[in-house]
């Protein structure tokens, strides 16, 4: 039986209260009115998140239906609640969207539309980069390209490796193949994608800034810990063994400068870190 729905947006909910009805109100705000379903994977959250959740959801009651609300037993990390996601999502593409971040209101009817006229596999977008606390605010824009070689080339060792900028065509996102271990806390976007984007034929790209990337101080990314150059590490060696020859200069560019930017901002590490 044929699914009804076009897309399926997965977003993980944990210690978000403050971001969380910002992002809500985006996505039950989109313009795509029908075909599009919110999932969103509560990971035993500790604050309020899911009550802020509901409250947002009782003022969209056109989206109720649209909305599954599911209950980790465990608190799992990013990756079991992306997984959990997928296991409940029914669209024809699925994309992820993080609860701390934003989106414009057109954002998934501009790329559904994109990806339908081309038939891509992959369809991604611009975003900005939001460092609101620090009076920053920078545009991401991928180089112009062609094909999936051209992306690789031109993009990979840049910023364009978030799977929420990046909406995939549902046999992808869904492949049983796909190498993604819950110990894998720090570049899991980038493991996550990069095997994806391997398996495209056809990748579009939506020319408008559609996602708002806010880093708050609270994130992964702000919390680093020793176990995280070990994640990069072992993310770069399984991604050396799937990527064709032609791409070891650009895989080793990109996690000289993932290693070099963990050292600058987070200090120095042991030799027992590696």
């Amino acid at each position: 039986m044929q699914s009804n729905k076009k897309i399926s947006v997965c977003i993980p909910v944990y210690g978000v209260e403050k971001y969380l009805e910002r992002c809500a109100r985006s996505l039950f705000e989109q313009t795509m009115i029908d075909g599009i379903e919110f999932i969103f994977v509560n990971d035993c959250t500790k604050d309020k998140s899911i009550e802020i959740l509901e409250a947002v959801l009782a003022e969209y009651p056109h989206r109720k239906d649209q909305v599954k609300i599911i209950h980790h037993e465990k608190n799992g990390g990013l990756v079991a609640a992306r997984n959990t996601g997928l296991k409940h999502a029914a669209g024809d593409y699925i994309i992820h969207c993080d609860s701390d971040d934003w989106v414009d209101v057109n954002m998934y009817e501009e790329m559904y539309k994109k990806a339908v006229e081309t038939d891509a596999d992959m369809v991604c977008c611009s975003f900005i980069l939001e460092r609101v606390e620090l009076g920053k605010q920078k545009t991401i824009y991928p180089q112009e390209f062609s094909d999936v070689d051209s992306y690789i080339t031109k993009n990979f060792a840049g910023h364009m490796n978030s799977l929420w900028s990046k909406m995939y065509k549902k046999e992808l996102a869904l492949d049983k193949s796909l190498y993604v271990p819950d110990h894998i806390c720090m570049a899991e976007d980038l493991l996550r994608n990069s095997q994806m984007l391997l398996k495209c034929k056809k990748i579009a790209y939506v020319k408008n800034v559609c996602y708002h990337y806010y880093q708050n101080n609270s994130s992964i990314i702000h919390q680093w810990k020793r176990e995280h150059y070990k994640n990069l590490l072992d993310t770069y060696l399984f991604l050396k063994q799937i990527f064709p020859e032609k791409y070891e200069k650009c895989l080793r560019t990109l996690f000289d400068k993932l290693y070099i930017n963990a050292i600058m901002h987070y200090g120095k590490f042991a030799d027992d870190d590696i």
